[in-house]
């Protein structure tokens, strides 16, 4: 888990003269990813930029205004801190309106909460600092993911200058996604983005090869372009929204080497709901691919639960009549970051 965590959340936009629209679900994305960060990562050191920020601790009490220079001031001060000495992990999440960037698609430039007198907010990033950034001995991984619309608005992209940085010895660990492609908006609810949501289920133990607790980039990858298209789907019928990832295979070692965590099996899985009436001690689990798992576990309450497993897609089967359902057992992350566990039916 990272060392460093940047998060950029806007929900709304006051100098903008409503040229960007509010995304109420960005203020609720931003504190389940720092309370999961907060519950999951000792040690973890979080800049928060979150806009309209959450209730000040002391009454009357005003919030500082930041934009553009303010996040760009933070990256300049974790990037000097990495040249005197390299750090482990940098998580950097942006959850606000976004710009496509041409040359990197999965890096769209982020419409920042600007308070000038200017017809519209600020824009924080441009195509050349990921790939300076990540190309220095900085961090020895960075995780950066962007729950952005990436559409082509009129407008000028940020002119990047590039930094004169020692290159590194080592291909870094890189792992860049933004919620969807080029010309794609990314769907935002009261309840918060699609893309957050799958995002968290990935981290917190969904995203992963059946019967493996290792859990690499490129399963996190797999898991988002499955369940975000499908997720968006169902929350707005007819939208299309695909993720997209970058990284430079000559400069960053391969996602499928880059594991990010060891998951933990899921053990309070409740499918009395799904049994349709039928004797736990009857049903068997079987994976994916239709090999025994073990057997449904009847609690003395009644309730019946799944064996400890794995996040992922299983078969529940009952020998007496045939009977078969395919079920998806995957973890995501409560309001209070604790990480909780839920059984779906599929078709």
């Amino acid at each position: 888990m990272p060392t460093d965590a940047v998060i950029v959340s806007v929900a709304d936009y006051p100098s903008g003269n409503r040229l960007l629209r509010a995304l109420p679900g960005a203020a609720r994305d931003s504190q389940r990813m720092q309370k999961w960060l907060q519950a999951n990562t000792e040690g973890v050191s979080i800049r928060d930029f979150t806009w309209p920020p959450p209730p000040p601790a002391l009454p009357g009490a005003d919030a500082l205004p930041w934009n553009r220079l303010s996040i760009e001031a933070t990256m300049q001060q974790l990037l000097v801190s990495g040249l005197h000495k390299t750090r482990d992990r940098l998580f950097f999440y942006a959850s606000a309106h976004g710009m496509s960037v041409p040359t990197n698609p999965a890096m769209p430039a982020v419409f920042c909460a600007s308070h000038w007198p200017t017809t519209a907010p600020d824009l924080f990033l441009s195509s050349g600092w990921v790939p300076q950034f990540t190309g220095a001995p900085v961090y020895d991984e960075y995780l950066c993911f962007f729950d952005c619309c990436n559409e082509w608005q009129p407008g000028t992209l940020p002119v990047f200058q590039p930094l004169n940085l020692p290159a590194r010895p080592v291909p870094p660990r890189v792992l860049v996604v933004a919620a969807c492609k080029p010309g794609q908006q990314a769907l935002d609810t009261p309840t918060g983005g699609v893309f957050t949501d799958v995002l968290l289920e990935a981290l917190s133990g969904s995203a992963g090869k059946p019967g493996t607790a290792q859990v690499t980039a490129a399963d996190v990858v797999a898991y988002l372009k499955e369940n975000v298209v499908i997720r968006a789907a169902q929350v707005k019928p007819g939208h299309v929204q695909t993720p997209v990832e970058w990284m430079d295979p000559n400069a960053h070692a391969d996602l499928n080497a880059f594991l990010l965590f060891d998951r933990l099996p899921v053990n309070a899985a409740d499918v009395t709901s799904l049994l349709d009436g039928r004797d736990p001690s009857n049903v068997e689990v079987l994976d994916a691919e239709l090999e025994p798992s073990g057997t449904v576990l009847a609690a003395p309450d009644g309730v019946a639960m799944l064996p400890n497993l794995f996040a992922g897609k299983y078969v529940l089967r009952c020998a007496t009549d045939g009977w078969k359902k395919t079920i998806r057992l995957k973890t995501t992350v409560a309001d209070d970051g604790s990480v909780v566990s839920r059984v779906e039916a599929l078709p």
